[in-house]
């Protein structure tokens, strides 16, 4: 399936933001370059629905603060707060995930970005120093639970809402109009408005005798910051029958806090 073709340019991003995108090619952009808002809080928003075998749907929610600063190393440091989370479904399934979830709520997260999107945690002198526990204490730590997974295994914390937001930096924004790119993938660039770029993907996850599984990703990149902005995807899965029916519904959004900048 061919790309479906770009829209023209309406109009080019303001000054400001750094570039300007008057081209209607979408071969004259270039790649991707990474240019978030310094000292303006961003807050992240994940929904993600989903299918119960019972018939029924749960839908679990989680909101990250993030604030970028300028690094002396040519890149960007960027602090991550889990800000809050919530859940709608049965009791048993919402209790084991706030239960899960809730020991990151509150801990900064501080990493590295460099200009071709790549992250590092911090070096372990500066990560955050979980305090110790009062004597006598039975109770979980969350800190120290946190800075225990983080030493075994920081991308398990924050860092893969990061890499989502920047998933496009440095990338040619020709090659996301390829609908060849990556095998079992078709990408396509539906809209180019305002320095704005929707790019709709669709994929398959697993295919085996009984079922398979696909996605369609509707994401939205922000061309003055390099960012994501918005995604939702759709997961669908087909029987052998040919009959298909929809599994899980994710929304995803990043934006600027209120009162903190335009």
């Amino acid at each position: 399936m061919k790309a479906i073709a770009l829209l023209m340019l309406s109009s080019a991003i303001s000054a400001g933001a750094g570039a300007h995108y008057a081209s209607a090619s979408v071969a004259d952009i270039g790649n991707v370059v990474l240019n978030p808002p310094l000292d303006q809080p961003m807050l992240l928003t994940i929904s993600d629905q989903r299918q119960l075998a019972n018939g029924g749907t749960a839908t679990f929610s989680i909101a990250h603060r993030l604030s970028f600063m300028r690094d002396g190393s040519g890149g960007w440091r960027v602090q991550v707060v889990q800000d809050s989370l919530d859940c709608h479904g049965p009791d048993a399934l919402c209790s084991t995930y706030r239960a899960f979830m809730a020991p990151g709520i509150g801990l900064p997260r501080v990493f590295r970005i460099w200009s071709n999107g790549s992250i590092d945690l911090l070096s372990p002198a500066q990560r955050l120093v979980a305090p110790a526990p009062a004597p006598g204490s039975t109770d979980t730590n969350a800190a120290m639970i946190v800075e225990a997974t983080e030493l075994e295994s920081p991308s398990l914390l924050n860092s893969g809402e990061l890499r989502e937001a920047l998933r496009f930096v440095g990338q040619p924004i020709a090659e996301l109009d390829n609908p060849t790119s990556q095998p079992g993938r078709q990408n396509a660039v539906r809209d180019f408005d305002a320095g704005t770029i929707t790019l709709v993907e669709q994929k398959s996850v697993s295919s085996d005798n009984v079922a398979s599984v696909s996605q369609t990703i509707e994401t939205q990149l922000d061309l003055a910051t390099g960012l994501v902005s918005s995604s939702h995807t759709e997961t669908m899965v087909r029987g052998a029958d040919g009959a298909a029916s929809l599994i899980s519904t994710r929304r995803w959004q990043l934006a600027r806090m209120a009162g903190t900048g335009n």
